[in-house]
């Protein structure tokens, strides 16, 4: 429920999947990997979530901010605050917890992500099919200073976990659970 994926909204009318999200306030607060937000946000296009309320509802949440990293591939957002629909209640989003703990080549790596989503028309709109997966594997490189100097200049590990189109920005957990990177 922590782990949510990200939509563009085209022209109004149809959203489009761009890659995952972790909540990490109960608040709304968001982080993912700012390539998957820039094109959308440079388009002028709006942002919204994709949360599933337990056991069976549903909403989507536009995005009202938007924080990008300087140099690094992170992005930071704030979900609209939403209420549940029969009570009211502001709803209080389920978060992952973070880290900053170091990890070392061999380390054993997680991943929870959304790159089997499917979003088809229909006469009466879009059909949206959420089908996340669970990626695991080691630590092969740590890369204190970056890997280059243009698309990732800051700290960053290289792992054998296989990270498909959509995983983007999805959390990296370590053996503890905790969350210590995002996918890029």
């Amino acid at each position: 429920e922590a782990i949510i994926p990200l939509l563009e909204l085209i022209n109004g009318q149809r959203y489009q999947f761009i890659g995952t999200a972790f909540f990490i306030t109960s608040t709304g607060v968001f982080v993912t990997a700012k390539h998957v937000l820039m094109a959308a946000h440079d388009r002028g296009h709006p942002i919204a979530t994709w949360q599933l309320i337990p056991p069976n509802q549903w909403l989507i949440r536009p995005v009202d901010q938007l924080s990008f990293h300087d140099t690094a591939d992170l992005a930071v957002g704030v979900a609209r605050p939403a209420a549940h629909s029969e009570t009211h209640e502001l709803l209080i989003n389920p978060r992952l917890r973070l880290t900053m703990r170091a990890y070392s080549v061999g380390n054993l790596v997680s991943t929870y992500a959304y790159p089997s989503t499917v979003i088809l028309s229909t006469d009466a709109g879009q059909t949206l099919s959420f089908q996340p997966g669970f990626y695991e594997g080691h630590i092969l490189e740590h890369l204190p200073n970056g890997r280059d100097t243009v698309i990732l200049p800051s700290p960053c590990y290289r792992t054998s976990m296989i990270i498909h189109h959509g995983a983007s920005g999805g959390p990296v957990a370590g053996p503890s659970g905790r969350v210590f990177a995002v996918n890029s």
